[in-house]
């Protein structure tokens, strides 16, 4: 039952807040990948969003838990009946022999390179906080309002993490599937989450190699599996720190903002519009995300979106529409001033 629960907490609600993003243009199993990756980034940025007004009213880390849920459940049911014309529509685009065996391959590989960490122990002084703060926010019924070194009260807010409640988040998945944070951040989250980024991954080669993302997939594979020279690039970071947000942040989230920005640039040479509406449910869910992962989120993400949207707005010749772009990280830039007075 736990792991039944954390497939609807990981996998199934994300997908089925991406459904949003799921029509007939990309009815395949990469649409399915994308609808994952876009699900996970708005339950994130909805996180974020309820967590903020919670954290500074001093709600109880349990009251916030029923609030987040109920949130959750409501997004849910509306945005599957908004969507309900694709819900049951299943993926219909034929493959080759060819590109099937070679998508079996590069998944086989993922799955042995996300089982690694999963199975294999790693010990980590990060747990000390990370871990520490799951577990002190379930025993003491608040968020970040007791140091997880000493379990003192906390005599000033530590403003690191206080922003950016991906601890919180582990004790929610915790809490609401039954698995303790330690077992949950060793065990399950490494392989979902490397999932995760290498599903990031394949949508950004579908559209940089125009579709031949198996391709780019193996070529990605193999820079992945020879990236153990440092333990501080992206993908060796993935591999020891998937459960922390700031790995997350690394591997998800700014490669996300990078995808989005080719999917824009993708649709002009199609000669599909990008309308405000598209721009506001793309980028505007990154803006909370990145916070919510990490405290490093508050900045690079906007650094990035800033550098990106400069880059766009040459492409269409629009000082309006890269402005609005740059609109979406208005939660950042508030959060990042608020990181400031605290």
């Amino acid at each position: 039952m736990p792991y039944l629960i954390l497939f609807m907490i990981l996998v199934a609600i994300p997908v089925l807040l991406g459904l949003i993003y799921y029509d007939d243009n990309n009815r395949t199993v990469l649409g399915l990948c994308k609808a994952w990756c876009k699900g996970t980034i708005a339950v994130w940025a909805v996180f974020e969003l309820v967590y903020i007004p919670c954290y500074f009213l001093k709600v109880p880390y349990r009251t916030f838990c029923v609030i987040f849920t109920a949130i959750m459940i409501l997004l849910v049911g509306v945005l599957i009946w908004l969507s309900r014309v694709t819900f049951f529509r299943l993926p219909k685009q034929k493959y080759q022999k060819k590109q099937i065996l070679l998508f079996f391959l590069v998944f086989v590989c993922i799955c042995l390179i996300a089982a690694v960490p999963s199975l294999y122990e790693h010990q980590d002084d990060d747990d000390a906080y990370y871990i520490a703060a799951a577990t002190t926010a379930q025993e003491t019924n608040t968020m970040y309002r007791y140091s997880p070194y000493t379990g003192e009260p906390l005599k000033q807010v530590d403003k690191r993490y206080a922003l950016s409640p991906f601890p919180v988040y582990l004790a929610y998945v915790s809490s609401v599937s039954g698995l303790p944070p330690v077992i949950l951040a060793h065990r399950i989250l490494p392989g979902v989450y490397i999932l995760l980024a290498f599903a990031v991954a394949a949508c950004m080669g579908h559209v940089l190699l125009k579709g031949n993302t198996g391709l780019y997939m193996l070529l990605f594979l193999l820079l992945s599996v020879w990236s153990g020279f440092s333990d501080k690039n992206t993908t060796a970071f993935l591999m020891l720190r998937a459960w922390q947000g700031k790995a997350l942040l690394a591997a998800v989230i700014l490669p996300m903002v990078w995808m989005t920005f080719l999917e824009m640039a993708d649709r002009l040479e199609k000669g599909l519009g990008v309308n405000n509406k598209r721009i506001v449910s793309e980028i505007l869910p990154l803006s909370l995300a990145g916070a919510m992962v990490s405290s490093m989120g508050i900045m690079l993400v906007p650094l990035l979106t800033g550098v990106l949207s400069v880059v766009f707005m040459i492409q269409i010749r629009s000082l309006k529409k890269g402005i609005w772009v740059l609109c979406q990280m208005t939660p950042s830039i508030l959060l990042g001033v608020i990181y400031l007075l605290m």
